[in-house]
């Protein structure tokens, strides 16, 4: 998604690199219209601890408890249908829990990693957390409206929505209605679980050649591209069992070709590592639950047609990240500010953010906060690597030669 810029010229504009301006504190110089671009992570990490960070930190209990109550009442009609998934939904009670260390006043107990990841609650949690990140944003002085683009990875997506004008209580209900489909859909499919698997330090196409005899019985699919060297799996269980046996074959096979000298370069040598999540997002027998959504949604009185896009988003979907950065650095941004849950996003775009000399702050964590507000603390750009690309020069004799950062 791409915002156009409020300023004709902000394109010119860059953060001062004296020292008088590197004392200023970073929202002043997108204040003045250095552009940036917002990134929002999907799953894959925590989000109630940061949630419960920014309600605290920002003062955001009473934003949050109405936007939680009134997608509640919006949702009265559907309530029996989302009791399906299984999954009690208590936000405001888990941030009591949070913010009472467990405390015996309160009755409500934080609940276990593989409740919080569950689809029913960590889609609408997720995007609770990038809406409280959105006020944090604000209360620290940016204008969200003045980012020249916007990528947000899966459940990131619903994000952008709500920068699109979308009313936040009707999108957290959406939210709701996505992840609870999701939830009975997953189930009905096999495909909850540890049904994600993170392949990295390998081109994409390489992992894809392993795969090549892994049958289609085995439902994994490589429809999310986290980097140029980074893909994940998704699957039931069983089948992505058998896709790590034929990774591990394929890296046993490399590793012994060049102990034998029968072949050189880089061996084959993934990094395979399981994905925080319970369910097997961007997987495409999960289509089931946008209809499902969106037949929730029409029975609520909300937005069917946008509640069904939302899911297909979110849930459905492939995702290229390489490409959905890309679109924002295109778009000029200078600074990328990480929406949240804590720092996701920053860690999977700094591969991309680096090479063309824009840097990442995340305002969501204390660390991107002081980064963005305090004077002096404003994180040093990198240079584009573009500045040290070969370039054509005029000599005083009339003749041409090519100049190198080391000629």
């Amino acid at each position: 998604m791409t915002i156009e810029t409020t300023a004709s010229s902000a394109a010119h504009l860059s953060a001062p690199s004296t020292s008088r301006g590197a004392a200023r504190p970073l929202v002043e110089h997108l204040r003045e219209g250095v552009p940036f671009g917002l990134v929002a992570g999907g799953q894959g990490g925590e989000w109630l601890d940061p949630l419960a960070r920014l309600v605290r930190d920002f003062a955001l209990e009473s934003e949050v408890a109405a936007l939680v109550q009134g997608a509640d009442r919006l949702l009265a009609p559907v309530a029996s249908e989302l009791l399906r998934t299984g999954v009690d939904v208590d936000v405001l009670g888990w941030l009591d829990a949070v913010s009472t260390a467990e405390s015996a006043d309160v009755d409500t107990e934080v609940p276990d990693a593989d409740l919080l990841t569950a689809p029913a609650a960590s889609v609408p949690g997720i995007l609770l957390t990038q809406l409280a990140g959105l006020s944090a944003l604000r209360a620290q002085g940016v204008d969200v409206s003045r980012a020249v683009g916007v990528a947000g990875h899966s459940q990131g997506r619903l994000l952008e929505a709500a920068l699109d004008g979308v009313d936040p209580v009707e999108l957290y209900a959406a939210a709701r209605l996505v992840g609870a489909a999701a939830q009975v859909v997953g189930r009905r499919t096999g495909l909850l679980g540890r049904t994600m698997l993170s392949v990295s330090g390998v081109a994409p196409e390489r992992v894809e050649a392993a795969l090549v005899d892994l049958p289609a019985s085995a439902r994994v699919v490589t429809h999310l591209r986290n980097g140029r060297r980074s893909v994940v799996l998704s699957g039931p269980e069983a089948g992505l069992r058998l896709a790590e046996g034929l990774l591990d074959d394929a890296a046993a096979a490399e590793k012994a070709q060049r102990e034998r000298k029968l072949t050189g370069g880089a061996a084959f040598a993934p990094v395979v590592e399981p994905v925080a999540a319970q369910l097997a997002f961007h997987h495409p027998d999960l289509a089931a639950a946008a209809d499902l959504a969106a037949e929730w949604a029409a029975t609520a009185g909300l937005d069917a047609a946008l509640v069904h896009r939302l899911a297909t988003e979110s849930v459905v979907a492939p995702v290229d990240w390489v490409a959905q950065v890309e679109s924002v650095l295109d778009a000029g941004a200078q600074w990328l500010l990480d929406v949240g849950p804590s720092d996701l996003a920053a860690k999977l775009s700094a591969a991309e953010a680096r090479p063309r000399g824009v840097t990442i702050v995340s305002p969501t964590t204390r660390r991107g906060h002081r980064e963005l507000t305090t004077p002096g603390a404003m994180p040093r750009r990198s240079r584009a690597w573009s500045a040290f690309a070969p370039k054509a020069v005029a000599l005083p004799d009339g003749t041409t030669r090519l100049e190198t950062r080391f000629t």
